[in-house]
């Protein structure tokens, strides 16, 4: 474990300012902590980080800060699931290390008199510079997590709105052959097009096929050939959206749900409420 892990932690690696390496990096740890989170994590904390501070806090801050740039479905699930396992860790544990450290929250929006109107997660060019609310780490896990679930939703809404498109198309087909003279024609003519309109089962392996990716469109068979590890991996089979799901409703019962409900921003909350943990 400490082998790989001192190879990582090398502040040449660290203090890399280009994202695809920042995303690789990151994606080792998220890895290691699936299978020794413990260890990981002190690992790091007693490990100096490339700016003063411990590893543990510069590699967290850096996670945290680019995870919503992160691009990739299999990147993504093995981040979020990992992201995951630290906020559990933190809020069973009540570890102060998650609680001490301070990352940006939500990027704060001004309209032209000055005077703050909302707060977003996502950067947009602004003639003024960019602020920021301030919250513990523990908290930040949070509401990533809780903006992930709502892009789940987005997706999973999308990918169902595509599928019944599709069924309409057929629909309007069927009805265009209903229309002829020939009424064994038309028969056959609907049964034929009958065979090729997708059936229940058929729109489902649709949506399990793209459910959760980020993307309209993801070669399955390029990406298989390209990483056959990462596609054989079990991560790859869970379902992001039901997986958040239950892991939200299982925080929500913990004692830090009330803090982290103070944080929450409206886009969070909604998405809460779409779920049923808020009403």
């Amino acid at each position: 474990m400490k082998k790989p892990l001192d190879s990582i932690s090398n502040p040449k690696y660290l203090g890399s300012q280009v994202l695809s390496v920042q995303q690789s990096l990151i994606l080792v740890f998220a890895h290691l902590i699936q299978n020794n989170l413990n260890d990981v994590v002190n690992f790091l904390t007693s490990t100096p980080g490339p700016q003063g501070s411990s590893a543990f806090d510069f590699v967290m801050y850096e996670w945290v800060t680019k995870q919503h740039l992160f691009s990739g479905p299999y990147d993504i699930k093995v981040s979020i699931i990992a992201l995951t396992g630290l906020l559990e860790y933190a809020m069973t544990n009540n570890d102060v290390r998650f609680q001490t450290l301070i990352v940006p929250g939500d990027q704060i929006i001004y309209h032209q008199s000055g005077q703050s109107i909302s707060h977003r997660t996502r950067s947009k060019t602004s003639k003024q510079p960019e602020q920021w609310t301030r919250v513990p780490l523990v908290v930040k896990l949070f509401k990533i997590l809780v903006l992930e679930l709502q892009n789940q939703i987005n997706t999973r809404k999308e990918l169902e709105e595509d599928a019944n498109f599709n069924d309409d198309d057929d629909d309007d087909n069927d009805d265009g052959d209903d229309d002829g003279d020939n009424k064994e024609k038309d028969n056959d003519d609907i049964n034929e097009s009958n065979l090729l309109k997708p059936t229940d089962d058929e729109a489902t392996k649709y949506l399990e096929r793209y459910d959760n990716l980020l993307d309209d469109v993801f070669d399955y068979e390029f990406f298989q050939e390209k990483d056959p590890d990462a596609f054989n991996d079990p991560v790859m089979q869970v379902d992001l959206l039901d997986y958040l799901k239950e892991r939200l409703h299982l925080f929500a019962r913990h004692a830090w749900f009330n803090i982290f409900q103070q944080h929450l921003n409206l886009i969070e909350r909604n998405a809460l409420q779409k779920i049923s943990i808020l009403p």
